[in-house]
């Protein structure tokens, strides 16, 4: 779909959501996006994570799987976070790894 207009991109085009950010879940976005700390949980352990420790963060794509940004080391400004609503720039170091919600 193409949409010319920004202001009607942002109501039509659902936006990546942040979920879980260094170990603390995010509740009101949670409620907002209708996701338990459970579903986290469940998709972090199929992927092989014991802790939310193990990553940086946990976004709910538009596509409704989830994402995880693992802590390891690339330059701040090559970020996978810095088009996600919450993010808030940190001088951490971070990369990425996908996984679908179910």
């Amino acid at each position: 779909m193409c949409i010319k207009s920004k202001k009607i991109e942002h109501l039509v085009k659902p936006q990546p959501a942040l979920l879980l950010y260094q170990g603390q879940f995010l509740q009101e976005t949670m409620r907002s996006e209708r996701v338990t700390e459970a579903d986290i949980l469940l998709a972090l352990r199929q992927r092989g994570h014991s802790s939310v420790k193990d990553v940086e963060a946990v976004i709910l794509e538009p596509d409704g799987s989830f994402n995880a940004v693992i802590n390891e080391t690339l330059p701040a400004s090559e970020s996978a976070l810095r088009n996600v609503h919450n993010y808030r720039p940190q001088d951490h170091e971070v990369t990425s790894e996908s996984f679908s919600q179910y």
